[in-house]
C-alpha cells in the first residue's frame, strides 16, 4: 500500500462523504488502467484494477488539514505477439503525479484542483462509471521490458514515444485509459517474474551496483551495461504489496 499526504488549508465548503474517518470525510473509489498498444497483429492490451482511499487527517500546524490517501495494486502487464511482455510500473515518468491515484483524478474528475478526497468523493458519487478518462503522456507510468523475465538486471525502460527500439517496427503505444470499475483490485504479477520472492526477502537490488563506479563519489551508481535510468527500481514498482 501507498500512503501519500499533503497539507493545505481547508475551506469552509461542505464536502459529501463516502464513508468516516477519524480525520475527517473520506472517499474511495476502484479504476481499471488500460495500456493498449498497436503491433503488427492487431492490438494488445493489458490491465490492473486499483483501490484508492483518501481522507483528510489533522495536519502539523494549527489550522491546516492533511489530504491524506492510500493506493493498491500491481503494474500493468502487455503480452505482446512477438513474446515479450510491457510493463507499466508503479513509477511516475515525471514528478507532476505522486502515483497513478493521482493521474486517475486527473483523468476522471474535470474539477479537479489537487484536493484529493474531495475529488475521490466526486469520481465516486458523480457518474463516473460512465467515464473513460484518458491519460496525457505527461501523467504517464514508466515503462518497461526484460531482455529476460527471469534476469531481474535485464530491465529496460521504454520510450513512450518510440516502440521501436524494444520491439522493433510496426509497434507503438495507442493510448492508456481509465474508468471505474467494481471490479477485484488485480493480484498475481509475481507469478510472471521468477526472481520476485527471492528479491522481496532478500532486499537485494535488481540492478547491480557499486559505490563510485564512475565518480569516485560515495553514491551507489548502477553498472555500465545496466539501464541507469531505473536505478531504484524494486519490487514496489511491480505491487504495493511487496513488503507486506
Amino acid at each position: 500500500m501507498m500512503r501519500r499526504s499533503i497539507l493545505f488549508a481547508l475551506a469552509g465548503a461542505a464536502i459529501a462523504s463516502v464513508g468516516g474517518c477519524g480525520g475527517g470525510p473520506t472517499g474511495a473509489y476502484r479504476f481499471r488502467m488500460t495500456v493498449e498498444v498497436e503491433t503488427p497483429k492487431g492490438l494488445a492490451r493489458g490491465s490492473s484494477v486499483y483501490q484508492v482511499t483518501t481522507r483528510y487527517v489533522p495536519g502539523d500546524i494549527p489550522g491546516l488539514q492533511k489530504a491524506a490517501w492510500n493506493f493498491d495494486g500491481e503494474a500493468i502487464a502487455v503480452d505482446l505477439p512477438n513474446g515479450q511482455t510491457l510493463f507499466a510500473l508503479l513509477w511516475m515518468e515525471n514528478d507532476r503525479a505522486a502515483d497513478h491515484a493521482e493521474v486517475s483524478m486527473a483523468a476522471l474528475d474535470p474539477l479537479f484542483d489537487d484536493d484529493q478526497p474531495a475529488s475521490a468523493i466526486r469520481i465516486a458519487n458523480v457518474g463516473a462509471a460512465e467515464r473513460i478518462g484518458v491519460l496525457k503522456p505527461q501523467d504517464y507510468p514508466v515503462l518497461a521490458i526484460f531482455g529476460d523475465l527471469a534476469d531481474p538486471s535485464s530491465v529496460r525502460r521504454v520510450n513512450p514515444t518510440d516502440f521501436a527500439p524494444a520491439f522493433g517496427p510496426g509497434f507503438r503505444l495507442n493510448q492508456i485509459t481509465v474508468a471505474v470499475t467494481q471490479d477485484a483490485v488485480t493480484t498475481g504479477i509475481a507469478k510472471r517474474l521468477a526472481w520476485f520472492q527471492d528479491i522481496t526477502a532478500t532486499g537485494k537490488s535488481m540492478l547491480p551496483f557499486v559505490r563510485g563506479a564512475r565518480t569516485g563519489s560515495v553514491y551507489l551508481e548502477t553498472l555500465p551495461g545496466y539501464d541507469e535510468t531505473l536505478s531504484g527500481i524494486g519490487p514496489r514498482h511491480f505491487t504495493t504489496s511487496a513488503y507486506k
